[in-house]
Parts: C-alpha cells; structure tokens; sequence
C-alpha cells in the first residue's frame, strides 16, 4: 500500500506476456491471451484478479506512487504471477506462484520432489521512498507477528523471530521451503 498518491495514481508494472483466462470460478482454462496492461498503467478505473504467466527470470512487478514504490522481484522459479487490486481498496497484492491455480488439472504446470526432500525458492520485496520501519516475521512476511505484537519478546507463533529493519535499507530475500 502507498500512502503518497491516490490508488487511482498509483502506477502498476506487470511484466508478463500473457494472462491466462479464468473461468468463472476464477480457475484457468488453458488459453492464454497477451497481457493487455502496459508498463506504467494508473490504476484508475482498473480491477485486478489475473494470473499471468509467461514470467522472465527476475520479474520486478512494480506499484509506484509520486516518490513511493514497492517491486516484488520474482526468482526464476517463480513463473506465475497473480495480481489483486479490488475497486474500492487502496492496495494492491502481487503474489508469486510456482504454478497457476489448480495446477493438477493442467499437466505439465507443476514441479514435485521426492519425499524428503526440499525445494526451496526465492523472491524480494523491494520498498522505496518511505521513511520509517517495516516489520518482518520469522518467514519474510510483512507486519510482524499478530500475535504477540513483538510486546513480549515472542510467542509460540514467532518466538521472537520478528525483526525490525530501516526501509530506507531494505531489499528482503524472502525464502520458502
């Protein structure tokens, strides 16, 4: 979320090739069209709930205000992107994915592992402009933990695995196994 400018100000970057088309149910289909949103949209008037594919390694989807912006830079594993900007909310989710939804009716769309073994990826969120602090939990999500709060050193959620950092020095290396 800005706070700098107005959701209909807000600039988007959406590097993908294509959108891939949604059922009703909002699951994909298979088709794909080209992604019709260009580098730099406003946000006026516009309502995101897509999945795009067709992701380069290091994907910087961007949301940008007057001097405020936010990039999530996707890792090469990520090859699926979905953005959520519903109409009437100032904010705007970029979520990376390793498969579209539903993948296990579209062959071919995900990976596995073997049982035991680990698969890790990585992703970066990178703030700029903003003064202040930003609130990280234990797993590279933003806000803390909505536990505890951080008011008693950690909880059975965290255990104390939050951590503050400047934002004027943050780029997070954000790792799910």
């Amino acid at each position: 979320q800005l706070s700098d400018a107005p959701r209909d100000e807000w600039e988007v970057t959406i590097p993908a090739k294509d959108l891939l088309v949604l059922s009703p149910k909002l699951i994909p289909t298979g088709e794909k069209k080209p992604n019709p949103y260009p580098k730099g949209m406003k946000l006026k008037g516009v309502v995101l709930d897509d999945v795009f594919g067709g992701l380069e390694e290091n994907a910087t989807f961007r949301v940008k205000g007057k001097s405020q912006a936010i990039e999530v830079i996707y890792g090469k594993d990520y090859l699926i992107g979905v953005v959520y900007a519903p109409a009437g909310q100032s904010f705007i989710c970029f979520e990376p994915m390793t498969a579209p939804p539903n993948p296990f009716h579209t062959p071919g769309t995900y990976n596995t592992i073997a049982p035991g073994m680990t698969w890790r990826a990585s992703s970066w969120l990178r703030p700029r402009g903003f003064s202040g602090r930003l609130l990280l939990d234990g797993r590279g999500s933003l806000g803390g933990c909505r536990s505890c709060s951080l008011r008693s050193g950690g909880c059975g959620n965290c255990r104390g695995g939050v951590r503050v950092v400047e934002l004027d020095h943050f780029v997070g290396d954000v790792e799910r196994v």
